[in-house]
């Protein structure tokens, strides 16, 4: 009896949540719906589902699409492994277009399938899990493919869940786009960008990657590459796709006030998701033997001009003081410098340096670059003046050595010099004095 009574608070905070949730979801749909219309545009659009086993997301799908879409648009249905009640649903449906592939065609060359049969001038993708809630959602998402955009994506929404459900995930934001984790000495990461409610308002955001679960391109550009790379059975085709896309000097962006539920995404448990992670461990392989490279050293790019379009980590560097009167104001000055670049920039206590550190700067002379360096980090110094101060330098190895008395001019100096460095991004030469 005394559990039962214990479980009630807790109950009651789970129903309280819901109804929070529903008011929340009531407020978006409300915003949504009062969007002003989007631009007339004359392209037409082929949107490719690819379904196996899935009669029941498609009968919530395929109602949804009738409701936000305008007549003219190209449905393709890719059934993977002529599922019956699939097939049988889809014979009464209006307007889609039905293609049977074998039930051992892995996803990638399933949506192949399907955009083969495309005519529209675009081309989507969605997954049959979704649910869209803006009205003329994809009409929006084609008018922000213009310019050097290339292709376009959408914010996946976990959707409210019931009164008494355990989950937590209310309308919380499950895909923003997807952007680059750097790991020290890996290839960085790939990861959804999330946040706690869908941003709306409509800002178009640059990222560096966006989900083949809902994903809108030029169906010439996907012909000139190809379509997706049937090399990746499990996943990372799409943020392979996106790669090539940027290669041709074309962008990846998210339009906001694009929202669709992503149905089934939060109830998975994280046993499932850890054997997830497991079966696309070869795709992530492939992916870094292919763009390992490439990748690592444009995000490095991305962190050190401090754009943070592909990734959202900031360049970190640290300034420790050099003995002497003064030190602790100088790099002061000099950490708010580096801040100004777009770097996070801190002056330690001690002299103890995060193992997260890209750099280090000695302001001022007197100190040994030997135990602060670590695999992929640079070490540099900073001296206000050049003669004797400068000097004081000499005999040690450091990366970089920049005499300047501004802060702000050191620390562009200091941008310059990795923005010019190698692949590792250390910097180009060794030793070097520069004056300014």
């Amino acid at each position: 009896m005394t559990g039962r009574l214990q479980r009630i608070p807790g109950r009651a905070a789970t129903i309280s949540r819901r109804l929070g949730a529903a008011a929340r979801e009531r407020q978006v749909r409300e915003r949504l719906i009062r969007l002003p219309p989007p631009p007339a545009d004359t392209r037409t659009i082929s949107l490719v589902v690819v379904s196996r086993e899935g009669r029941d997301r498609l009968a919530r799908l395929l109602p949804a699409l009738w409701r936000t879409l305008r007549p003219g648009v190209q449905i393709l249905v890719v059934d993977v492994g002529g599922d019956r009640p699939t097939r049988r649903y889809l014979s009464g449906q209006r307007d889609v277009e039905l293609i049977e592939v074998p039930g051992n065609l892995p996803p990638a060359a399933a949506v192949n399938a399907g955009a083969d049969r495309a005519t529209g001038d675009l081309l989507c993708l969605l997954n049959d899990e979704l649910e869209p809630l803006t009205p003329r959602w994809l009409e929006r998402m084609r008018g922000a493919l213009t310019g050097d955009v290339g292709v376009v994506g959408a914010q996946l929404v976990h959707p409210r869940q019931a009164l008494l459900s355990g989950s937590r995930r209310d309308l919380t934001v499950q895909h923003r786009g997807i952007a680059f984790v750097p790991v020290p000495g890996e290839v960085p990461r790939a990861e959804h960008l999330r946040q706690p409610r869908p941003a709306l308002g409509g800002t178009v955001v640059e990222v560096a990657a966006v989900s083949g679960a809902a994903l809108l391109l030029e169906r010439r550009t996907w012909a000139e590459l190809g379509g997706l790379d049937e090399g990746y059975v499990h996943g990372a085709a799409d943020v392979d796709l996106c790669w090539r896309v940027r290669r041709t000097g074309r962008r990846v962006v998210v339009v906001d006030d694009v929202v669709l539920l992503h149905h089934g995404r939060a109830a998975r448990r994280l046993d499932e998701a850890a054997a997830r992670a497991g079966l696309q461990a070869p795709d992530w392989r492939r992916f870094a033997a292919l763009h390992g490279a490439e990748v690592t050293r444009a995000v490095a790019l991305d962190r050190l001009t401090g754009r943070r379009v592909l990734t959202r980590a900031a360049y970190r560097a640290v300034v420790l003081p050099a003995p002497g009167a003064g030190a602790h104001g100088n790099a002061d000055r000099l950490a708010r410098a580096l801040r100004g670049l777009g770097w996070s920039a801190s002056v330690p206590a001690g002299r103890a340096v995060p193992d997260a550190a890209d750099l280090v700067v000695v302001a001022g002379p007197g100190l040994d670059p030997a135990p602060l360096r670590r695999p992929g980090r640079a070490v540099a110094a900073w001296v206000r003046g050049g003669g004797g101060e400068a000097a004081g330098t000499a005999g040690r190895v450091w990366e970089e050595v920049v005499a300047a008395a501004a802060p702000a001019v050191a620390a562009a100096v200091l941008r310059d010099a990795l923005v010019a460095g190698d692949a590792d991004s250390r910097f180009q030469t060794t030793g070097r004095l520069r004056t300014y």
